[in-house]
């Protein structure tokens, strides 16, 4: 298979510039990448990154010429699969599918946890988002995130909330909507999304923070409700659902975000060339559909350095949040 233009034309185009991070990777040449690419993904195979990833690499073949490996090492979080990332030459061939728990919360919630997500990654491209929503029962007496407020406001810690787990996405909506509206709810946390779902079905909670794909069908069926999506834009998944933004509740916006990273110090003409591939796939028609058949909003154009300052507000963002929560998964 030829490969895209994309690469021919930027490949080293002003490679001179490019400082290379270790010995093992000074004897790159133009003709990148010449052999297959190890995409890591930091938790196990089948659940929903997995799924992104294996959709991101048939979009990188396509375009490079090259078998794309799904490499699933999963545990701590994510911090296994993304330390891995961190120790690797910054050569080209190793790449994480960065995203909040690998990317963020899991060197903030961990002891011992041996990276920086600011200082460690070369941070390639933002691939897009998965809003979370705010879901209820159709008995509860709740008929905004307002109202949510407004009663554990009045009932400090006697609201209970579920989530798919502690310091995952949903886990830290809550948190950042209690921090901005000093409301106290009580967090139970389930083992995954399914897990959580079937706790507010069940009659175990009556609120519950999570990933929409887990939760749109129910709110189709009338089986729950939804009354606030995390992200800035509503969900075309659920247009009728206000923003928390819209609600009165900026603060609290937060997403299941995805990106593409790898170990620092990789050469720039390779960042470049990585960043046009992704935005090349992420703006075609296939690319488009195949990540909205999966519940994701692709964040097409991204600049390398836009996904740097992301990450680096993300972090900045949650680290005060997650210690003045105790958040821990220890």
């Amino acid at each position: 298979m030829k490969r895209s233009s994309i690469l021919k034309g930027m490949l080293f185009a002003g490679a001179g510039l490019a400082t290379l991070g270790t010995a093992q990777a000074a004897g790159l040449a133009g003709d990148w990448p010449n052999k297959p690419v190890r995409l890591v993904v930091a938790f196990p195979p089948g659940g929903g990154s997995d799924v992104v990833a294996r959709t991101l690499g048939d979009g990188i073949t396509k375009r490079s010429g090259q078998t794309v490996l799904i490499d699933n090492k999963g545990g701590a979080s994510g911090a296994i699969g993304a330390y891995f990332v961190v120790k690797s030459v910054p050569d080209g061939y190793t790449f994480l599918l960065n995203q909040g728990g690998p990317g963020i919360t899991a060197p903030l919630t961990q002891k011992g946890i041996q990276y920086n997500p600011t200082r460690d990654f070369t941070h390639i491209v933002f691939i897009g988002q998965t809003p979370l929503g705010v879901f209820t029962t159709p008995g509860a007496p709740f008929n905004s995130i307002g109202d949510v407020v407004s009663y554990a406001k009045a009932n400090p810690d006697k609201l209970d909330f579920g989530s798919p787990g502690i310091a995952t996405a949903g886990h830290l909506v809550a948190a950042l909507l209690q921090k901005s509206t000093g409301a106290k709810l009580n967090h139970i946390p389930y083992k995954g999304s399914a897990a959580n779902v079937q706790g507010l079905l069940g009659g175990q909670v009556v609120l519950t923070f999570d990933t929409l794909p887990s939760n749109i069908p129910l709110v189709k069926s009338g089986k729950i409700r939804a009354l606030a999506v995390s992200t800035a834009a509503r969900s075309p998944n659920l247009p009728d659902t206000p923003t928390l933004r819209e609600s009165g509740f900026p603060a609290a916006e937060q997403s299941l975000w995805y990106g593409l990273s790898a170990p620092a110090g990789l050469p720039r003409p390779i960042v470049t060339a990585m960043n046009s591939v992704m935005n090349d796939y992420l703006n075609s028609a296939e690319g488009g559909k195949r990540l909205d058949d999966i519940g994701l909003m692709p964040r097409r154009g991204s600049t390398v350095e836009e996904f740097t300052a992301f990450v680096n507000d993300e972090y900045t963002k949650l680290q005060p949040i997650i210690r003045e929560s105790n958040i821990t998964t220890e």
